[in-house]
């Protein structure tokens, strides 16, 4: 290559990059489309109270699963059906049936119960820390997408309002 060649492609590489710093300043022709991100509910729940398992002494392994996904109908299940049977109330300890009538769950209200437990999870400021006791919560959205928390039961905050929700909810199996 000539000095004549080698001139001209470093003035028009040095035009090239001069000029590429200048259209920089000015507006971008294209510009990111912006979005409204709409959340989808929290329609399905999973409570979850791990045990110590079968050869140490201590509480048994506890997974409530609440489904609002539904309109209309809202599915309680204890995922281990043995603890149920082995903590059920004596019927001496039981009201009668007519004073014993609780409204159904609503899907409606149980996904505001829901939407209310994942604004105070993700508001609350919880240190990570050890426990012997710890909470497992699992929300599941409509669209499939899971998020799970985790804290101890004795810390204050939403581990308070899932030990709430849950015996609510066992009131409903």
């Amino acid at each position: 290559m000539t000095n004549t060649k080698k001139l001209i492609l470093i003035s028009n590489s040095l035009m090239l990059f001069i000029a590429g710093c200048f259209g920089n300043s000015q507006k971008q022709a294209l510009q990111p489309r912006e979005e409204v991100k709409v959340a989808a509910p929290v329609v399905e729940v999973y409570f979850e109270y791990p045990g110590y398992g079968e050869k140490w002494a201590g509480p048994k392994p506890f997974v409530m699963h609440v489904n609002a996904r539904e309109a209309g109908t809202v599915q309680v299940n204890l995922l281990d059906p043995k603890w149920a049977e082995e903590n059920k109330v004596p019927l001496s300890g039981r009201l009668p049936a007519q004073e014993n009538q609780k409204p159904p769950l609503t899907t409606e209200q149980v996904r505001d119960e829901l939407k209310n437990l994942e604004k105070e999870i993700t508001d609350a400021k919880l240190e990570q820390q050890e426990c012997l006791y710890p909470v497992h919560v699992r929300l599941v959205r409509s669209q499939g997408v899971v998020t799970e928390y985790k804290a101890c039961r004795g810390q204050k905050g939403w581990p308070v309002l899932v030990s709430q929700m849950v015996s609510r909810y066992l009131e409903y199996l």
